[in-house]
């Protein structure tokens, strides 16, 4: 009998022993998880092609008969915010910035911006706009001067090769993760959706900016 109890005292000894080594933590389990170090980055890209990257140079302030809501059809390659939008503005005055669905063909959102100075880019604040990659967007702006109702001059922004102007397609043309696919038109200064022009795809026009804001 007394065998008996000890094997069982011994059994519940290994037993215990093994479960105990089964549910041992080894150091490298009990590690904490890193936090994934990310940096945010802040750029203009419009402003960025003619300043850093000098992709387009020659500024052309054409007065045209009439107004025009011009811009450009482009996507971003990763996801985001726009946190502003801007104008390159010929003439000094007050012009609006709309930022398009392509899907739905609805404003996402439209603001006047204020440019005390011609041949200058001007930015204003709006309500943070969540960018999704790859996703197609439109940004015009109209040569309207809705400070005094007046039409301005219509900037165009050419590509230049060994000092020469460009006449051919310049599109499509990126800068860090957003990528510029054509050129966008429509005649008048309503709040009207602009479409992709295969007559001004050698330039750019109006000229409308934004501020990307995005991780990595």
């Amino acid at each position: 009998m007394k065998t008996i109890i000890k094997i069982a005292m011994c059994l519940s000894f290994f037993l215990v022993l093994s479960c105990t080594k089964d549910n041992e933590v080894t150091p490298e389990e009990n590690q904490p998880i890193q936090p994934t170090e990310t940096t945010t980055y802040t750029i203009k890209p419009f402003q960025s092609l003619w300043t850093d990257k000098q992709e387009i140079q020659q500024v052309a302030n054409m007065h045209v008969a009439g107004s025009y809501e011009a811009g450009n059809l482009l996507y971003f390659t990763t996801s985001g915010k726009i946190t502003q939008l801007g104008v390159f503005a010929g003439e000094a005055g007050k012009f609006r910035v709309t930022l398009w669905d392509v899907t739905t063909q609805s404003v996402i959102r439209s603001i006047l911006i204020d440019a005390p100075t011609a041949n200058n880019t001007y930015y204003a604040n709006i309500d943070a706009v969540d960018v999704i990659a790859n996703k197609q967007y439109i940004l015009s702006t109209n040569n309207k001067n809705f400070e005094d109702n007046t039409t301005t001059t219509q900037p165009y922004i050419y590509k230049l090769e060994n000092g020469e102007r460009v006449y051919d397609p310049i599109y499509p043309i990126t800068y860090d993760k957003v990528t510029y696919i054509n050129a966008v038109e429509k005649v008048g200064d309503a709040l009207s959706y602009p479409t992709p022009s295969s007559l001004v795809n050698n330039k750019f026009m109006g000229v409308p900016d934004l501020v990307f804001v995005y991780e990595e």
